[in-house]
C-alpha cells in the first residue's frame, strides 16, 4: 500500500513542478496537465486510504476524494471555457 501513497505523492509533486515551470515562463493560467496529474495522484492516495482499513485514514480519504472532485470541476470548467 505504501507504493500507492508514494506514487500518488510523486504525481502530485510532478503536477506542482509542471505548474511552477509554466508560472516562471509567465503563464498566469492553471495548466490542464497540472490538474490531470494532481487528480491522478489524489486518486492513488484515496485508493491507498480506502485499502488501509483504518477508520481514521478512510475519513482522510473522503476529504481527499472531495479535493479530487473539486479539481475535476475546475478541469471541466477550463475545457468548456475554451
Amino acid at each position: 500500500m505504501m507504493d500507492l501513497m508514494f506514487s500518488g505523492l510523486v504525481l502530485i509533486a510532478l503536477a506542482w513542478l509542471l505548474q511552477l515551470y509554466f508560472t516562471f515562463r509567465g503563464s498566469k493560467e492553471i495548466q490542464k496537465g497540472f490538474i490531470i496529474l494532481y487528480i491522478l495522484g489524489v486518486v492513488l492516495l484515496v485508493t491507498n486510504d480506502f485499502k488501509s482499513g483504518n477508520p481514521y485514514i478512510i475519513k482522510v480519504g473522503w476529504f481527499e476524494l472531495g479535493t479530487c472532485l473539486a479539481s475535476l470541476l475546475v478541469l471541466v470548467k477550463i475545457w468548456l471555457s475554451r
